[in-house]
């Protein structure tokens, strides 16, 4: 039996007995209204026991449940302000534009949408504080699961020269070295827009974690 359906069920029977036994045992002097008084001030007082009883019961897991849930919001708000911060270059031989993967804005890029993507060696590195939070014991699995799809177990330089114009070079805006390698990211052929929804299916999860652990509007965030 867990705790609060014993607290019920003791709740119950000192009500009842609470309203019972002044009755039982009233003296044949004692008035109606005497008697009711004294129900009244015992239920009062055992209430009071119960109440006293239930804090020490629930305060140390109230106080973990508190300080747990307080610590897992700060880690999911610290990792969607690392991702509503992350600019990407793209460029080829052919173009180059920027990436806000925090905006939804994606005016005048949809015709590359199509376009296969090779990511810089430095990859792991530009992002690893964004790794180090979503690998914290806070994060919601629910989010977790989506951030599987951005994390490289490698980076394979396997593109033949002949296809490497086909390709679009993916690095964080400002961190571009003239000696980084570009390579596809774990062994497969990623387009952009495959590349954009990995990271709006993250951002959803996110959105979709603070909406369900909060009675505030999140239309008025920033998010």
């Amino acid at each position: 039996m867990n705790t609060k359906t014993s607290v019920i069920l003791l709740s119950i029977v000192a009500f009842v007995a609470s309203i019972g036994l002044p009755f039982y045992f009233k003296a044949q002097t004692e008035t109606f209204d005497q008697t009711l008084n004294i129900s009244a001030t015992l239920i009062a007082a055992l209430f009071s026991i119960l109440t006293f009883i239930l804090a020490i019961l629930l305060f140390n897991k109230y106080g973990i449940d508190t300080a747990l849930m307080d610590k897992r919001t700060d880690t999911v708000f610290r990792l969607l302000e690392k991702i509503n911060g992350l600019v990407y270059a793209v460029e080829n031989e052919k173009y180059f534009f920027t990436l806000n993967l925090g905006s939804s804005e994606r005016k005048n890029i949809e015709e590359f949408y199509d376009r296969k993507l090779s990511f810089s060696t430095d990859y792991y590195n530009d992002l690893e504080k964004i790794f180090e939070i979503a690998n914290s014991p806070f994060t919601p699995k629910s989010i977790i699961r989506e951030m599987d799809s951005i994390q490289p177990p490698v980076i394979s330089f396997d593109i033949p020269e002949s296809e490497k114009g086909n390709y679009a070079k993916v690095y964080l805006l400002g961190h571009r070295k003239e000696d980084n390698q570009f390579g596809r990211l774990n062994m497969t052929d990623i387009t952009l827009y495959k590349f954009i929804i990995s990271y709006s299916n993250i951002k959803d999860a996110i959105v979709d974690w603070i909406k369900s652990n909060t009675s505030m509007n999140t239309a008025d965030l920033n998010i």
